[in-house]
């Protein structure tokens, strides 16, 4: 019979360290793709760069709730 290797919290974070980092810049895409609209409708060189910042604080905060929610389903 062989044993099962016990595999520590570190561990497994390494482990799905790869597949969490994927996972958010896929969901960082996503989310400016998708709001990509709001940049490209705005008249002006102004309303575009404030419209920009928004739409990249959005996907990152995208982007961050999935590495916390990751690792949350790690422990």
């Amino acid at each position: 019979m062989v044993k099962k290797k016990v595999i520590s919290k570190r561990d497994k974070l390494k482990l799905n360290a790869k597949d969490i980092g994927v996972r958010a810049v896929k969901t960082f895409v996503q989310t400016l793709i998708a709001s990509a609209g709001i940049v490209i409708t705005a008249t002006s060189l102004e309303e575009q760069k404030v419209a920009l910042v928004s739409v990249l604080a959005s996907a990152t905060a995208a982007a961050l709730s999935v590495i916390q929610n990751s690792i949350l389903a790690i422990k």
